[in-house]
């Protein structure tokens, strides 16, 4: 899957997500495209104590608005690979549903993943 980063509902995505003293860059201007996701499975998370023991995994701080809901069921989904795009690509967010679409992309080698 594409990964679609955005502007989100706040300018800090520490009201969302436990960063502890990870760095991240500015929040970008315009939907853009990152890179994309493979994951490998996935489980249903059957209560809130389950949701909040799996903490350190899924990284959701406790009173975000991506904190457990009351009617919404929760899912870990288990990553396999992740692949960084040298150059990010705007997209709409009309362009972002289910469809056929067709980007130019460019992938970072494993080494350049942090960079």
């Amino acid at each position: 899957m594409w990964i679609v980063e955005t502007r989100g509902y706040s300018a800090s995505a520490s009201t969302n997500a436990i960063l502890d003293e990870i760095e991240i860059g500015d929040r970008p201007s315009k939907t853009q495209v990152v890179g994309t996701v493979r994951f490998t499975s996935c489980q249903q998370y059957w209560s809130h104590k389950e949701f909040e023991q799996d903490c350190a995994h899924h990284r959701i701080l406790a009173g975000g608005s991506y904190d457990w809901p009351d009617v919404k069921p929760r899912f870990a989904w288990h990553v396999g690979s992740v692949h960084r795009l040298i150059q990010p690509f705007s997209v709409s967010t009309g362009q972002t549903g289910f469809g056929y679409r067709e980007f130019e992309a460019v992938f970072a080698s494993p080494f350049q993943l942090h960079v």
